[in-house]
C-alpha cells in the first residue's frame, strides 16, 4: 500500500524499522517533545494494512477506569468473542493486576493472525495498575501480539526480560534524528531555498537533528 502524501516528512528508513515491529512482543519509541514520535506513528498507521489499534493517551488516561474503558472498547471493536474487561468494578487494588493481565491475553489471544496494540504518549500512564497489568502480559504474550510504546519517559515496568530474550525493539532519538541528507527533502516540502553543504552542516550542528 503507497503511503499518502505527506503534510510533514515521511522516513522510509524509520517506517522500515517500525515494519519489523512483528518481529517483537513490543517496539518502544522513546524521544523526548518535538522527535517526530506521533507523525511517525500516524504515518506508519496510516500506511499500514495490519490490524491494529491505536489509543492516543492524554492526560484522562492516568486515570485506570477511563483508560481500561478506551482499551475496552477499542478492542471490542477489532477482536470477535472480545471478553470485555470488568472496569466498572474496578479500584485501584493491585492485586486485581494478575486477574487483569490474564484476561486481555485470553483475549488477544483470541486473534488468528498478527494484532498490534499502539499507545502513544504513554509517559501519560502512571497507574500501577495499568503499568502493572502490561508488565504481566509482556511476561507471556499471545504469539501473534505485537505492542507499540510511543513515550517522552521509560514506561516506568522493567524491560530486562524482553532485552534478554530480543523481544524489544527500541527506537530513540538518536534513531529519530533527522539526517543531512535528508534535509533538502525537508526544504522542498516547506518551500524553502535549498542550502548549501555548509549551511546543512550547520543546521544539523545547531539542532542536532531535532526535527521540530
Amino acid at each position: 500500500m503507497s503511503i499518502p502524501t505527506p503534510s510533514r516528512l515521511v522516513r522510509q528508513e524509520l517506517i522500515a524499522l517500525l515494519n519489523r515491529s512483528q518481529e517483537y512482543a513490543m517496539t518502544l519509541i522513546l524521544a523526548p517533545a518535538g522527535y517526530g514520535k506521533s507523525t511517525l506513528l500516524s504515518q506508519w498507521f496510516a500506511c499500514s494494512e495490519r490490524k491494529q489499534l491505536k489509543l492516543n493517551l492524554t492526560r484522562r488516561d492516568a486515570d485506570p477506569l477511563f483508560f481500561l474503558q478506551r482499551l475496552n472498547q477499542g478492542l471490542h471493536e477489532h477482536i470477535p468473542d472480545y471478553v470485555m474487561l470488568p472496569c466498572n468494578a474496578l479500584s485501584t487494588d493491585f492485586e486485581q493486576v494478575d486477574i487483569l493481565a490474564g484476561l486481555l491475553a485470553d483475549s488477544l489471544s483470541r486473534c488468528n493472525n498478527d494484532f498490534w496494540l499502539i499507545l502513544d504518549d504513554f509517559h501519560f500512564i502512571s497507574s500501577p495498575l495499568i503499568l502493572g497489568i502490561f508488565a504481566r502480559l509482556l511476561e507471556n504474550p499471545p504469539s501473534h501480539f505485537h505492542l507499540i510504546i510511543s513515550s517522552r519517559t521509560h514506561p516506568k515496568f522493567s524491560l530486562s526480560r524482553l532485552k534478554l530474550e530480543d523481544r524489544l525493539l527500541m527506537l530513540d532519538s538518536h534513531d529519530l534524528c533527522l539526517p543531512a541528507e535528508q534535509l533538502p527533502d525537508l526544504c522542498k516540502m516547506l518551500n524553502q531555498p535549498a542550502l548549501n553543504t555548509r549551511e546543512i552542516h550547520d543546521l544539523i550542528r545547531i539542532t542536532e537533528g531535532w526535527l521540530a
